[in-house]
């Protein structure tokens, strides 16, 4: 499944993953990590470092915390 993933994500461009620090250990070290404490902030995060690098970023969280990346779309 991960090389799948990384496989999308190199076919895609991405240039960074953001993912909370409990994902982290299940990456590779193939395309730049940044571990954030939670799902809100690696939000925040990935919106920022996106428009900051002008690139597209992956935003890696568990599902149970999809309803506080929704909240922080809608406050970006």
């Amino acid at each position: 499944m991960i090389k799948i993933l990384y496989q999308l994500l190199d076919k895609l461009s991405v240039s960074d993953i953001v993912c909370e620090k409990d994902i982290s250990p299940l990456l590779e070290q193939k395309i730049n990590r940044i571990e954030v404490t939670d799902a809100r902030s690696a939000a925040f995060k990935a919106f920022g470092l996106a428009k900051m690098k002008d690139s597209r970023v992956a935003l890696i969280v568990d599902e149970r915390y999809i309803s506080s990346i929704y909240t922080a779309i809608t406050e970006s």
